[in-house]
């Protein structure tokens, strides 16, 4: 099991979502990948969503882009703070 990452002083639960799994969504959607084809190609590896081990979908991306947890990893990815104006947009994730 992969260590989940929290930003320092943030409250709540920690993310039921893998560090790992969140940065491979990430890369695919730098590489271009519609949320459909991320979805699909979650569900090809065998990589069943957390919690309910259902498949992926393409509005399951779409949350999960748009949660606070990836504003995190996008940070850890590239060692820079991300503001919340270059997080992608709806409409920049409705592809």
């Amino acid at each position: 099991m992969t260590a989940r990452v929290l930003a320092p002083g943030r409250k709540g639960r920690k993310p039921c979502l893998p560090a790992e799994v969140g940065r491979r969504i990430l890369a695919m959607r730098r590489q271009g990948l519609s949320l459909q084809e991320i979805a699909s190609r979650l569900n090809a590896e065998g990589i069943s969503r957390p919690l309910s081990g259902e498949p992926w979908r393409k509005k399951h991306v779409y949350q999960v882009l748009g949660c606070l947890y990836m504003r995190d990893l996008e940070e850890d990815l590239s060692g820079n703070r991300v503001s919340a104006a270059a997080m992608p947009r709806k409409s920049e994730l409705s592809r």
